[in-house]
C-alpha cells in the first residue's frame, strides 16, 4: 500500500506548506494532492513544492475540466511533468454547478461527453500529435476563420497518468474504460460496489480488469498528544460520519435516477437503494484493495 497526502494552501504560510511536503517526502510518503474549489487554483501550489522536492509524485486532486480548455490543460499537465521529470499526476473533475456556473460562470452542461473529449485533446496533445478534433462539445481547429491545426511547441510527453474523480454511474463507467486512476473522494468501503461495480464495467470495455486502474481513496487521520485537542479529534469524526451519510445520499439517489426510480425521502431512499442497487448494503461489500490511502493534513 502507498501512502497520499493533501496540499491545502488556503490559511497557511506557503513556506510551511513547503516543508510540510518536503517532511513528508523524507518519511517516504508517495504522492501529495492539490485541490481547488474557489480559492487557489491546483496547479501553482505544485509548481510551489516541485522545485523543493526530488521523489513525491505530485497530482492534481482535481483540476477542474470545464473551466480550462483542453488545450490548456494539456499545456499545464505538460510544464508540470516537465518541471517535475515526469513526477505529474493529471487529475481531473468537473465539479458541479454551484461552483461552475456561481463561481466561473461558465454553463454546467454535458460534463461526462465534456471530460471524454477534454481527455481525447488532452492526449492527443501530449503524444505530439496536432490539435484536429470534431466532437459534440469541442471542435479544433474551429469551422470558417482562420485557426489551423496546431502541434505543441513542447516535446511530447505521452506517459503522463490521468486521474478522474467521478461519482455517477456514467462518469464511474467512463474512468474504468479510459481513465488511468480513479480518485475515490468519497468512497465509502461499506458501500464500495457502488463505485466497483462501474468502474469495472468501463474496464470491460476497454479490455482491461479493474485491477489495472490506480484505485485511490481518501480519509481523516488526525493524531495529539495534548487533551485539549480531544474536541477537535471528536470534530474530525463527526464531520467525516456526517460527510458519508450525506454521500451516501447524494450517490444512491444518482443511481436509483439512471435505474428509473426515484427518491422522495431519506428512509423511502433508503429502502429502494437498498433493493434495487447492487452493492447498496454492507453485505454485498467485497472490493478490491485500494492501492492507495489519503492522509488528509
Amino acid at each position: 500500500m502507498r501512502v497520499a497526502i493533501s496540499l491545502r494552501v488556503e490559511g497557511r504560510d506557503w513556506e510551511d506548506a513547503s516543508q510540510y511536503v518536503v517532511e513528508a517526502e523524507r518519511l517516504g510518503v508517495d504522492c501529495v494532492w492539490s485541490h481547488e474549489s474557489w480559492g487557489y487554483d491546483a496547479v501553482t501550489p505544485l509548481a510551489f513544492v516541485a522545485a523543493r522536492t526530488s521523489r513525491i509524485q505530485l497530482g492534481t486532486g482535481i483540476i477542474q475540466a470545464g473551466t480550462r480548455t483542453p488545450a490548456l490543460v494539456a499545456m499545464t499537465a505538460m510544464s508540470l511533468a516537465s518541471m517535475s521529470r515526469g513526477r505529474f499526476l493529471l487529475g481531473l473533475g468537473v465539479s458541479g454547478p454551484q461552483v461552475i456556473e456561481g463561481w466561473h460562470g461558465i454553463r454546467f452542461d454535458r460534463p461526462v461527453t465534456r471530460m471524454r473529449e477534454t481527455i481525447d485533446i488532452v492526449r492527443q496533445a501530449t503524444r505530439g500529435e496536432r490539435a484536429s478534433y470534431k466532437g459534440r462539445v469541442y471542435e479544433l481547429p474551429l469551422p470558417g476563420g482562420e485557426g489551423k491545426a496546431l502541434r505543441s511547441a513542447a516535446a511530447p510527453q505521452p506517459g503522463i497518468p490521468i486521474y478522474l474523480a467521478t461519482l455517477s454511474p456514467k462518469s464511474l463507467e467512463m474512468t474504468g474504460e479510459i481513465a488511468d486512476g480513479w480518485l475515490g473522494t468519497s468512497f465509502m468501503p461499506e458501500h464500495a460496489r457502488v463505485f466497483f461495480d462501474h468502474l469495472e464495467a468501463g474496464a470491460k470495455r476497454a479490455g482491461r480488469s479493474l485491477a489495472q486502474l490506480d484505485l485511490q481513496v481518501g480519509g481523516f487521520v488526525a493524531f495529539s498528544l495534548e487533551r485539549e485537542n480531544k474536541r477537535l479529534l471528536i470534530w474530525l469524526f463527526w464531520q467525516r460520519f456526517i460527510y458519508r451519510q450525506l454521500m451516501y445520499y447524494v450517490i444512491v439517489r444518482s443511481l436509483l435516477r439512471a435505474l428509473g426510480g426515484s427518491a422522495t425521502g431519506w428512509g423511502k431512499l433508503e429502502r429502494k437503494g437498498t433493493s434495487r442497487v447492487r452493492g447498496a448494503g454492507p453485505a454485498d461489500v467485497n472490493p478490491p484493495a485500494p492501492q492507495e490511502t489519503f492522509v488528509q493534513g
